[in-house]
């Protein structure tokens, strides 16, 4: 077998072990929400979001103490693969008759889908040559791990960035491989279909849900940055996990979907500066859905939570950016 071939297939089971072990991680804080889920889908939507985040504040707080070694790596690995095993031992509650993901009248829509998908994971397999991944999203994280931790790289100002996107880029080049990085992107890209496919189903009760995540994947920037290592669409995902928490807390105001945005909002938010827009949407539509009621106490408990939340998925980011400025 061609050692090319030999690559790939490495790095597509490599890029399978990370999906596992962050959708496992993000199960085990689900659990401990104790909320009801619809789907399945929906659980490995927001378990992967969840599993995204903890993966890249444990690679963060590791190079934050200048302890990105092969020991201190492993050490995490091994920490974030038994919470993974945890996590996938339980079982956690969920409509046992959920609609389909995939009605019967979209599966042309879901065979056009499957070979855009197709065509574009080919270019994953290709060299990186985006301008924006090889002076900042690669390159970053290579000297940061050839540094041992942060330091404000001379020259690039992007070493300032918040960069939880990047950790994971991180463990791929820790693990030798620029083509796994282009791999965690392209993964981002199934993981933002998934949730705009059950936004559709969440707003219009299963109406076109294909169709919605066809249109997305067909836009030529979505098509030209999803096989490159951009973190664009780690802010869609956060971004959709966190409007989809929002309306699912909106419906019964259990305060666990209300933490769940709050994380992913600051999640985004930890990837671009741009998506620091999120916090005072949040605080405007807590604002809105208390509109008309007395219970000010309420209001102001789900906005101190909001908050709260907010600064532990984002802080630590913003932080590191502001002693690198």
């Amino acid at each position: 077998m061609p050692i090319a071939a030999i690559h790939h297939l490495l790095t597509a089971l490599l890029v399978a072990v990370w999906c596992l072990i962050l959708t496992g991680s993000g199960r085990l804080v689900l659990s401990g929400l104790a909320l009801p889920f619809r789907s399945r889908a929906e659980q490995v939507f927001l378990a992967f979001g969840v599993g995204l985040w903890i993966a890249a504040a444990g690679l963060f707080l590791l190079a934050a103490a200048q302890a990105l070694r092969p020991l201190p790596l492993a050490g995490l690995l091994a920490a974030l693969a038994a919470s993974a095993i945890f996590g996938w031992l339980l079982e956690l509650p969920c409509d046992p008759s959920p609609d389909p993901l995939i009605p019967p009248r979209e599966r042309p829509a879901a065979l056009l889908l499957a070979v855009l998908l197709v065509a574009d994971g080919i270019f994953v397999l290709t060299p990186e040559i985006g301008k924006d991944a090889l002076i900042y999203h690669l390159a970053v994280p290579k000297l940061t791990l050839a540094h041992g931790g942060f330091y404000a790289i001379a020259g690039n100002v992007f070493s300032g960035y918040p960069l939880l996107g990047e950790m994971h880029y991180l463990a791929a080049l820790a693990a030798g491989s620029e083509t796994l990085a282009k791999a965690m992107h392209f993964v981002l890209l199934g993981g933002t279909l998934l949730g705009i496919g059950l936004l559709s189903r969440l707003i219009r009760g299963n109406a076109f849900p294909v169709p919605a995540m066809l249109i997305f994947a067909s836009i030529p920037v979505v098509f030209q940055v999803s096989h490159s290592s951009y973190n664009d669409l780690f802010v869609a995902c956060f971004t959709l996990a966190a409007l989809y928490s929002f309306l699912r807390w909106r419906e019964g105001r259990l305060r666990g979907w209300l933490a769940l945005a709050a994380l992913f909002c600051g999640a985004a938010a930890a990837c671009k500066y741009t998506a620091l827009l999120l916090a005072p949407l949040g605080v405007l539509g807590i604002l809105w859905c208390h509109a008309g009621s007395r219970e000010s106490r309420a209001a102001l408990g789900d906005l101190l939570l909001y908050g709260l939340a907010f600064l532990v998925a984002a802080g630590p980011f913003y932080l590191k950016s502001w002693v690198l400025r």
